[in-house]
Protein backbone atom coordinates (compact mmCIF):
# COMPACT_ATOMS: atom_id res chain seq x y z
CA UNK A 1 0.00 0.00 0.00
CA UNK A 2 2.86 2.06 -0.48
CA UNK A 3 3.46 4.72 -4.01
CA UNK A 4 6.97 3.56 -5.11
CA UNK A 5 7.77 7.23 -5.40
CA UNK A 6 7.62 7.19 -1.80
CA UNK A 7 10.66 4.99 -0.84
CA UNK A 8 13.13 6.00 -3.66
CA UNK A 9 16.24 7.74 -2.25
CA UNK A 10 15.35 6.66 0.72
CA UNK A 11 17.63 4.23 3.62
CA UNK A 12 15.90 0.63 4.43
CA UNK A 13 15.54 2.15 7.90
CA UNK A 14 13.83 5.26 6.22
CA UNK A 15 11.62 3.65 3.81
CA UNK A 16 10.71 0.67 6.35
CA UNK A 17 11.23 1.71 9.63
CA UNK A 18 9.21 -1.67 11.44
CA UNK A 19 12.22 -3.38 10.03
CA UNK A 20 15.22 -0.86 10.71
CA UNK A 21 16.26 -3.37 12.93
CA UNK A 22 15.48 -6.50 11.03
CA UNK A 23 19.36 -8.98 9.78
CA UNK A 24 18.18 -7.07 6.23
CA UNK A 25 20.92 -4.90 6.94
CA UNK A 26 23.13 -6.94 8.11
CA UNK A 27 22.42 -9.00 4.23
CA UNK A 28 22.48 -5.85 2.54
CA UNK A 29 26.34 -5.26 3.95
CA UNK A 30 27.44 -8.37 3.52
CA UNK A 31 26.05 -8.25 -0.15
CA UNK A 32 27.90 -5.02 -0.56
CA UNK A 33 31.19 -6.16 0.68
CA UNK A 34 31.47 -9.26 -2.00
CA UNK A 35 31.58 -11.34 1.35
CA UNK A 36 28.33 -13.14 -0.39
CA UNK A 37 26.70 -13.11 -3.62
CA UNK A 38 23.24 -13.48 -2.34
CA UNK A 39 20.80 -14.32 0.89
CA UNK A 40 17.88 -16.32 1.41
CA UNK A 41 16.17 -16.77 4.41
CA UNK A 42 12.87 -18.46 5.34
CA UNK A 43 9.86 -18.13 7.26
CA UNK A 44 10.78 -15.13 8.75
CA UNK A 45 8.66 -12.66 10.49
CA UNK A 46 8.33 -8.43 10.11
CA UNK A 47 5.49 -7.09 12.04
CA UNK A 48 2.54 -9.32 11.72
CA UNK A 49 3.13 -11.07 8.68
CA UNK A 50 5.61 -13.74 7.70
CA UNK A 51 7.70 -13.70 4.22
CA UNK A 52 10.46 -15.69 2.66
CA UNK A 53 13.40 -13.41 2.02
CA UNK A 54 15.21 -13.28 -1.15
CA UNK A 55 18.18 -10.72 -1.06
CA UNK A 56 21.40 -10.93 -4.24
CA UNK A 57 23.63 -8.80 -5.65
CA UNK A 58 22.98 -6.50 -8.50
CA UNK A 59 26.00 -4.89 -9.06
CA UNK A 60 29.12 -3.88 -6.80
CA UNK A 61 27.48 -2.47 -3.39
CA UNK A 62 23.54 -2.68 -4.59
CA UNK A 63 21.51 -5.10 -3.41
CA UNK A 64 18.03 -6.16 -4.52
CA UNK A 65 15.65 -8.27 -2.22
CA UNK A 66 12.29 -9.82 -2.57
CA UNK A 67 9.64 -10.83 0.25
CA UNK A 68 7.16 -13.61 -0.30
CA UNK A 69 4.23 -13.33 1.69
CA UNK A 70 3.54 -16.90 2.94
CA UNK A 71 1.54 -15.71 5.95
CA UNK A 72 -1.55 -17.28 4.69
CA UNK A 73 0.15 -20.44 3.48
CA UNK A 74 1.83 -20.76 7.19
CA UNK A 75 -1.50 -20.23 9.29
CA UNK A 76 -2.81 -22.89 7.02
CA UNK A 77 0.26 -25.10 7.96
CA UNK A 78 -0.43 -24.61 11.40
CA UNK A 79 -3.80 -25.23 11.43
CA UNK A 80 -3.33 -28.44 9.80
CA UNK A 81 -0.65 -29.28 12.38
CA UNK A 82 -2.86 -28.56 15.42
CA UNK A 83 -5.83 -30.71 13.80
CA UNK A 84 -2.86 -33.53 13.01
CA UNK A 85 -1.51 -33.04 16.76
CA UNK A 86 -5.40 -33.33 18.10
CA UNK A 87 -6.24 -36.59 15.95
CA UNK A 88 -2.93 -37.88 16.69
CA UNK A 89 -3.84 -37.03 20.84
CA UNK A 90 -7.25 -38.98 20.53
CA UNK A 91 -5.56 -42.32 18.24
CA UNK A 92 -2.83 -42.64 21.16
CA UNK A 93 -5.37 -41.96 24.03
CA UNK A 94 -8.28 -44.31 22.49
CA UNK A 95 -8.77 -47.63 24.19
CA UNK A 96 -9.42 -48.97 20.98
CA UNK A 97 -6.10 -50.77 19.41
CA UNK A 98 -5.22 -48.75 16.70
CA UNK A 99 -2.90 -49.63 13.40
CA UNK A 100 -1.76 -47.64 10.48
CA UNK A 101 -0.53 -49.33 7.42
CA UNK A 102 1.04 -48.09 3.90
CA UNK A 103 0.46 -49.12 0.58
CA UNK A 104 2.65 -52.62 0.82
CA UNK A 105 1.10 -53.54 3.71
CA UNK A 106 4.00 -52.67 6.41
CA UNK A 107 2.73 -51.03 9.63
CA UNK A 108 3.46 -47.96 9.95
CA UNK A 109 1.92 -46.83 13.18
CA UNK A 110 0.38 -47.98 16.46
CA UNK A 111 -0.96 -46.53 19.70
CA UNK A 112 -0.83 -47.40 23.36
CA UNK A 113 -3.84 -50.05 23.38
CA UNK A 114 -2.14 -51.91 20.67
CA UNK A 115 0.88 -52.06 23.20
CA UNK A 116 -1.31 -53.20 25.84
CA UNK A 117 -3.42 -55.79 23.99
CA UNK A 118 -0.73 -58.09 22.95
CA UNK A 119 1.63 -57.12 25.92
CA UNK A 120 4.38 -55.75 23.02
CA UNK A 121 6.63 -53.14 22.12
CA UNK A 122 6.00 -50.47 19.02
CA UNK A 123 9.33 -51.45 17.80
CA UNK A 124 8.48 -55.00 17.74
CA UNK A 125 6.14 -54.91 15.00
CA UNK A 126 6.55 -51.32 13.47
CA UNK A 127 8.15 -51.19 9.98
CA UNK A 128 8.05 -55.07 10.54
CA UNK A 129 4.47 -56.57 10.03
CA UNK A 130 3.19 -56.34 6.93
CA UNK A 131 -0.56 -57.47 6.59
CA UNK A 132 -1.13 -58.08 3.21
CA UNK A 133 2.13 -61.08 3.38
CA UNK A 134 1.63 -62.44 6.62
CA UNK A 135 0.63 -66.45 6.82
CA UNK A 136 -1.75 -66.20 9.26
CA UNK A 137 -3.69 -63.98 7.86
CA UNK A 138 -3.84 -66.04 4.87
CA UNK A 139 -4.94 -68.99 7.07
CA UNK A 140 -7.45 -67.51 8.79
CA UNK A 141 -8.87 -66.59 5.58
CA UNK A 142 -8.61 -62.35 6.92
CA UNK A 143 -6.55 -61.94 3.72
CA UNK A 144 -9.67 -61.13 1.76
CA UNK A 145 -10.92 -58.51 3.82
CA UNK A 146 -7.70 -56.77 4.25
CA UNK A 147 -7.59 -56.76 0.52
CA UNK A 148 -10.92 -55.20 0.02
CA UNK A 149 -9.66 -52.54 2.24
CA UNK A 150 -6.81 -51.78 -0.23
CA UNK A 151 -9.38 -50.98 -2.99
CA UNK A 152 -11.58 -49.11 -0.79
CA UNK A 153 -14.19 -50.78 1.30
CA UNK A 154 -14.73 -50.48 5.02
CA UNK A 155 -14.71 -53.88 6.09
CA UNK A 156 -16.26 -55.65 9.34
CA UNK A 157 -14.26 -58.71 10.16
CA UNK A 158 -16.14 -62.17 11.54
CA UNK A 159 -14.51 -62.63 15.03
CA UNK A 160 -11.31 -64.33 15.12
CA UNK A 161 -8.34 -65.18 17.43
CA UNK A 162 -4.71 -64.71 16.70
CA UNK A 163 -1.97 -65.19 18.06
CA UNK A 164 1.07 -63.19 17.59
CA UNK A 165 3.33 -65.92 18.05
CA UNK A 166 2.77 -67.93 15.22
CA UNK A 167 3.88 -64.37 12.90
CA UNK A 168 7.16 -64.18 14.95
CA UNK A 169 6.30 -62.02 17.58
CA UNK A 170 5.61 -61.55 20.75
CA UNK A 171 2.30 -61.92 22.87
CA UNK A 172 -0.67 -63.22 23.72
CA UNK A 173 -3.25 -64.89 21.93
CA UNK A 174 -6.78 -62.95 21.74
CA UNK A 175 -9.89 -62.94 20.48
CA UNK A 176 -11.05 -59.72 18.22
CA UNK A 177 -13.47 -57.77 17.21
CA UNK A 178 -11.93 -56.11 14.16
CA UNK A 179 -12.72 -53.63 11.44
CA UNK A 180 -10.26 -52.53 8.52
CA UNK A 181 -10.86 -49.01 6.53
CA UNK A 182 -9.11 -46.89 4.33
CA UNK A 183 -7.60 -43.34 4.35
CA UNK A 184 -7.99 -41.40 1.31
CA UNK A 185 -6.64 -38.16 -0.20
CA UNK A 186 -9.26 -34.81 -1.68
CA UNK A 187 -8.81 -37.10 -5.10
CA UNK A 188 -9.97 -40.52 -3.17
CA UNK A 189 -6.95 -41.76 -3.49
CA UNK A 190 -5.87 -44.28 -0.49
CA UNK A 191 -2.72 -43.00 1.11
CA UNK A 192 -3.26 -45.95 4.16
CA UNK A 193 -4.99 -48.34 5.46
CA UNK A 194 -6.45 -48.30 9.56
CA UNK A 195 -6.89 -51.23 11.47
CA UNK A 196 -8.77 -51.23 14.95
CA UNK A 197 -9.58 -54.33 17.21
CA UNK A 198 -11.32 -54.44 20.27
CA UNK A 199 -10.34 -57.86 22.68
CA UNK A 200 -13.53 -59.56 22.62
CA UNK A 201 -11.68 -62.41 24.33
CA UNK A 202 -13.16 -62.50 27.93
CA UNK A 203 -16.53 -62.80 26.57
CA UNK A 204 -15.63 -65.57 24.18
CA UNK A 205 -14.29 -67.33 27.22
CA UNK A 206 -17.46 -66.43 29.35
CA UNK A 207 -19.91 -68.09 26.29
CA UNK A 208 -17.40 -71.18 26.07
CA UNK A 209 -17.50 -72.04 29.76
CA UNK A 210 -21.76 -71.54 29.58
CA UNK A 211 -21.89 -73.71 26.29
CA UNK A 212 -19.82 -76.37 28.53
CA UNK A 213 -21.51 -75.66 31.89
CA UNK A 214 -25.05 -75.87 29.45
CA UNK A 215 -23.73 -79.62 27.90
CA UNK A 216 -22.69 -80.85 30.95
CA UNK A 217 -25.92 -80.37 32.65
CA UNK A 218 -27.66 -81.44 29.64
CA UNK A 219 -25.39 -84.83 29.16
CA UNK A 220 -26.46 -85.58 33.40
CA UNK A 221 -30.35 -84.52 32.58
CA UNK A 222 -30.15 -87.04 29.87
CA UNK A 223 -29.55 -90.20 32.16
CA UNK A 224 -31.14 -89.09 35.04
CA UNK A 225 -34.18 -91.48 35.96
CA UNK A 226 -36.52 -88.37 36.66
CA UNK A 227 -38.59 -86.24 34.37
CA UNK A 228 -36.85 -82.77 33.87
CA UNK A 229 -37.79 -79.97 31.79
CA UNK A 230 -36.46 -76.44 30.75
CA UNK A 231 -39.21 -73.66 30.28
CA UNK A 232 -38.57 -69.96 29.76
CA UNK A 233 -39.83 -67.08 31.74
CA UNK A 234 -43.06 -66.90 29.77
CA UNK A 235 -43.46 -70.91 30.32
CA UNK A 236 -42.76 -72.05 26.95
CA UNK A 237 -40.63 -75.46 26.49
CA UNK A 238 -37.04 -75.12 25.71
CA UNK A 239 -35.84 -78.71 26.44
CA UNK A 240 -37.09 -82.02 27.70
CA UNK A 241 -35.35 -85.17 28.70
CA UNK A 242 -35.93 -88.92 27.39
CA UNK A 243 -37.50 -89.63 30.88
CA UNK A 244 -40.67 -88.16 29.73
CA UNK A 245 -41.44 -90.49 27.41
CA UNK A 246 -40.98 -93.81 30.08
CA UNK A 247 -43.23 -91.71 32.60
CA UNK A 248 -45.79 -89.96 30.51
CA UNK A 249 -45.69 -92.02 27.36
CA UNK A 250 -45.23 -89.14 25.23
CA UNK A 251 -41.99 -88.62 23.09
CA UNK A 252 -40.01 -85.45 23.62
CA UNK A 253 -40.78 -84.67 19.87
CA UNK A 254 -45.24 -84.86 21.01
CA UNK A 255 -44.15 -82.86 24.02
CA UNK A 256 -42.46 -80.09 22.15
CA UNK A 257 -45.46 -79.65 20.21
CA UNK A 258 -48.24 -80.13 23.14
CA UNK A 259 -49.52 -76.31 23.12
CA UNK A 260 -49.96 -76.28 26.70
CA UNK A 261 -47.21 -78.59 28.11
CA UNK A 262 -47.69 -79.32 31.88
Amino acid sequence: GIDNQQLIDKTISEAFPEIADADIQDDFYAIATGEKVSVNKYGITYGDRIYDKYNFQVQDGMMASTFLDITERKRTENSLEDSERRYSSLVDQSPIAYEVYDADGVQLRVNKAYEDLWGMKVEDSVGIFNVRTDPQVELLGLKPFVERAYTGETVKLPEYEWDPGKSGFPGRARWLSTRIYPLKDKSDNILNVVITHEDVTERKQAEDALRRSEGQKRAIADYTYDWESWLALDGELLWVNPAVEKLTGFSITECENMPNFP
